[in-house]
This record gives structure tokens, C-alpha cells and sequence, in this order.
């Protein structure tokens, strides 16, 4: 536990973390700042990122984007990891409650793929201006028995991951039992399906570094709201379920071939993390890539 008491000049409260063992850092803070006050923050993280606001209104810039988001009290949100930087604005005594978890690569990697199905998760530069849905009250008795924890410290860390799973699992359950709006089949002109026969050829050739769905408009001659319902209804599946079962596909026939080890494999095929890269592997075929190494 790493708790850091906010300097009287700014305000009153605190701020601490916890690593979780190999699978993820626990993060709350509550603050009640004396004058209006602003905090940047950057960084880079390779898994998906929780983020609940407990108490007040949690506002940020994102500084790449220029765009301002809003996360209201009781409400939480789920971003894909990668670089992010923001400047988060804390009004003059209004008291404020976060807490979050960044998620390392592999740790409940089928969970977030269901959620994932569903649209719940958002890149940190692609979050809607209202960044987050609200928190459905199974999992805030998760959450108040993770902040209500009185464990010492060497039987916290494994309380705290195993509620962690539990809210997982909850916040999966709630997101897929929810009733998914019935779209109408999109009426698709002969300029739409050459635009998504061009999104499909640039999504066989650049697997490994495939280009974001913004990155795909253009080609596509379409939005992004029409893009991914049109290439979903086209072929069947989502654009980042149609580049996972592309990039498995190679790494199968580079393991196959005997060329390359598993690590080069993965990262052939677009994984900085190996551990990850086994995970999806084995999700998708039952089996471990390494067991294709002759």
C-alpha cells in the first residue's frame, strides 16, 4: 500500500495504490481541494483501464484531442490501454471520490472480450464526451466491500484481487444480460461494399499493426457508427474480433512452419506481451502455441 496524504495547502484527503500482484494496480483517492485545481497526468499502460467515480464530478482534457469529458458521480467507465494524457479539473471544496484498476494484459482476458462485444470499452482518445454508463448496484457492493477491507496488509493484496475478479465478473454479467438494441439491417449501396472490400484488404495486410477504426473512415467512404455496423453485418463479426482471428491465424502458421518460437510469434503478429498473446491463442483454439513447435 502506497498512501500519500494531499499537502494542507491544496486541500484535504488522500491518495493510495496497491499492486495486486502480477495482475493489476488498485487505485482510490478522495479530495477536497481548497481552490480549483488542475493535474496533469500521462503515461502508457498495455491492458484495460476501470475507472469508477464514487462521489462529485470527475472532468478531464484530453490533451491530444482537446476534447473535455465528463464522468458524473455513481457511473463508471472501461478504456483500452495505451498512451494517454490529460489535464483533471478538481472545483474549489467539492469533494471528490475516484477509484481504479489498470488490468495487465491476459488477466481476464475472455471477461473484457464479452464486454467488448457489447461496446462498453473505449479507447482513451475515442471516449464520448459522457465517458462511462452507471454503476449497476451489484457491483457497487463489490466495490464498498473493497473500500470497507480491514485485512493487513500481507492478507489485503489477495482479498482485494480476489474481489477485483468478482467485480469482473459481475460488471460482465450486467453488461451482457442487458437488452442490446435491435438494429435494422443496413441497407448497403455498391459504393458501401467496395468501401468495406477495401476495410477488409487493408485489415489482411495490416494485422499486425492494424489501423484504428478513425484511421478506417476514409477508405471506407463512411462514419464510424455505419462502418462498424456495416462490416459486422458484411462479414459476420466486429473489426477487432475479424483483426484477433486474423492475427492467430499467422501466428498459427508461423508456429507451424517451425520457423519462429512462440515470443516471435507473437510479436510477428502485433504482441508486445507474450503472456497475452498465449491467452487469446489458447482462447481461440483450446491449446497452447507452444505445443505447435516442431
Amino acid at each position: 500500500m502506497t498512501p500519500f496524504d494531499v499537502p494542507e495547502h491544496v486541500g484535504s484527503g488522500l491518495f493510495q495504490s496497491l499492486r495486486l500482484g502480477a495482475h493489476a494496480t488498485w487505485s482510490w483517492s478522495d479530495l477536497t481541494p481548497r481552490r480549483n485545481t488542475f493535474v496533469d497526468e500521462q503515461g502508457e499502460h498495455a491492458g484495460v483501464v476501470l475507472a469508477f467515480n464514487l462521489m462529485g464530478e470527475q472532468r478531464w482534457r484530453n490533451r491530444d484531442t482537446g476534447r473535455e469529458h465528463l464522468l458524473p458521480e455513481n457511473y463508471f467507465g472501461i478504456y483500452d490501454g495505451g498512451a494517454y494524457a490529460a489535464t483533471n479539473t478538481y472545483e474549489e471544496n467539492e469533494r471528490s471520490m475516484q477509484m481504479g484498476f489498470q488490468i495487465a494484459p491476459g488477466f481476464c482476458s475472455i471477461l473484457f472480450e464479452k464486454i467488448r462485444e457489447t461496446g462498453a470499452i473505449s479507447s482513451f482518445n475515442h471516449v464520448p464526451r459522457i465517458a462511462g454508463m452507471d454503476i449497476p448496484p451489484v457491483a457497487r457492493r463489490v466495490i464498498h466491500d473493497m473500500l470497507g477491507c480491514t485485512y493487513s496488509e500481507d492478507l489485503r493484496e489477495h482479498y482485494l484481487q480476489a474481489k477485483l475478479t468478482e467485480l469482473i465478473v459481475v460488471l460482465t454479467g450486467e453488461l451482457t444480460d442487458r437488452p442490446q438494441p435491435q438494429l435494422r439491417e443496413i441497407k448497403l449501396s455498391d459504393s458501401d461494399l467496395a468501401g468495406l472490400k477495401e476495410i477488409k484488404r487493408i485489415l489482411n495486410a495490416c494485422y499486425a499493426d492494424s489501423p484504428t477504426i478513425p484511421e478506417l473512415v476514409r477508405p471506407a467512404m463512411m462514419n464510424e457508427n455505419k462502418l462498424k455496423r456495416a462490416f459486422k453485418q458484411q462479414y459476420g463479426k466486429s473489426i477487432h474480433a475479424y483483426i484477433i482471428e486474423k492475427r492467430m491465424e499467422k501466428a498459427r502458421e508461423l508456429l507451424e512452419s517451425g520457423d519462429v518460437g512462440v515470443a516471435e510469434a507473437a510479436h510477428q503478429v502485433g504482441y508486445t506481451n507474450t503472456s497475452y498473446f498465449i491467452s487469446r491463442f489458447r482462447q481461440m483454439y483450446g491449446y497452447n502455441p507452444g505445443s505447435l513447435k516442431r
